[in-house]
């Protein structure tokens, strides 16, 4: 922010939506009535809300002040839901260190896909649970995965291992599925498998390649098995299709 209003290079890992919005203000503001503008300003109003640490909820606080505004989207609530109760080093550091190149990483590669990552998460509770939940109910599900993990949010979100955890393993699983879904797979003989898959544009098998990537990254099951899994999820796929059965049972 700092460089766009001091007119300096921006980093590397600036954010492109704030460098996005800095440019639609110019472009509104250019040759705008200064004194129309200055009554505008004048009746903002900041808010500042001081919160007790133990005692307070941010997350039910701030779900309550944008009840009324623009609707967040899922991975903003699950993002907020799962950092803001920690302390400021600590939120910084998991948002800087996990979250954020998250979803830098994401409006990368799905440019024309602005709801990859909320599919994404769909995807990726859905291997936990084992349901699938709708993509308009994902924040719920994961508000409902959390407590079935840790007993309850209260003592998920006071343990600062068990935070650092989940959104490892959230990071983790989103290279994954990044792997799979675009392909980015750096083994030539994979990358050609998913493709294939891909190609039958089949979704709901994604939970399920998470899975099988993740037993792969343990070392659980070798590269022939992965190949072998996916020329068989193919097939599988492709004879349903042929027979004209939902891929979803």
């Amino acid at each position: 922010m700092f460089a766009l209003l001091d007119n300096k290079e921006l980093p590397i890992d600036h954010s492109p939506l704030l460098a996005k919005n800095h440019q639609f203000f110019l472009k509104q503001l250019a040759g705008a009535n200064l004194r129309i503008l200055h009554r505008g300003l004048q009746r903002l109003n900041i808010v500042d809300i001081m919160l007790t640490r133990n005692q307070d909820n941010p997350q039910l606080i701030f779900e309550s002040l944008n009840s009324d505004g623009v609707k967040l989207s899922h991975a903003d609530l699950i993002r907020n839901y799962v950092l803001m109760g920690q302390e400021i080093d600590f939120q910084s550091k998991l948002y800087n260190d996990y979250w954020f190149p998250m979803e830098k990483h994401f409006r990368e590669e799905f440019k024309e896909k602005s709801d990859a990552f909320d599919r994404f998460i769909r995807d990726y509770l859905t291997l936990k649970t084992e349901k699938i939940p709708t993509l308009g109910k994902i924040y719920d599900e994961f508000r409902n995965y959390i407590p079935l993990k840790f007993r309850n949010y209260t003592s998920f979100i006071e343990n600062s291992e068990q935070v650092k955890e989940t959104v490892e393993d959230i990071f983790c699983y989103s290279k994954y599925y990044v792997d799979i879904a675009v392909p980015r797979e750096e083994d030539q003989q994979i990358r050609e498998c998913l493709k294939d898959i891909q190609e039958l544009n089949v979704e709901v098998i994604r939970p399920f390649l998470l899975g099988v990537y993740e037993d792969y990254a343990h070392d659980r099951i070798g590269r022939a098995d992965v190949i072998q899994i996916l020329q068989l999820v193919e097939s599988y796929i492709f004879r349903r299709s042929i027979c004209d059965m939902p891929t979803r049972n």
